[in-house]
């Protein structure tokens, strides 16, 4: 009614199918549906600016709720289960940002660094 599906079911997608495998089985996410799901959440999201050396900090709120919310937006497509696909986002985005390598020089420290050498 009114295309509002009820809250316990959140694994509507617009693509429950591909071709013959069905993307969830019951509840839970098949095989197909992860391929899809990570499919567009890696696909989507740019993770160069998140994992750059010389971005501004180590660590963005920001990056991750974009991040969750390309991964909510990735299950109005391809059916699978939000608050997986959620939990997905947060870990995959945090970890990206804290293991990525971070350039923290100015210039002012590093013309220092050269006349003291």
């Amino acid at each position: 009614f009114l295309m509002v599906g009820s809250l316990g079911n959140t694994t509507y997608g617009m693509f429950q199918n591909i071709g013959d495998h069905p993307l969830v089985i019951g509840s839970k996410p098949s095989l197909g549906g992860y391929l899809a799901f990570f499919a567009t959440f890696f696909g989507f999201r740019s993770w160069q600016e998140m994992t750059s050396p010389f971005r501004s900090k180590r660590f963005s709120i920001s990056a991750v709720l974009i991040t969750v919310f390309v991964a909510w937006m990735s299950t109005k497509v391809f059916s699978f289960p939000s608050e997986i696909a959620i939990a997905w986002a947060v870990i995959v985005s945090c970890v990206a940002q804290l293991a990525a390598p971070l350039e923290q020089h100015s210039h002012k420290q590093h013309r220092h660094a050269r006349r003291v050498v």
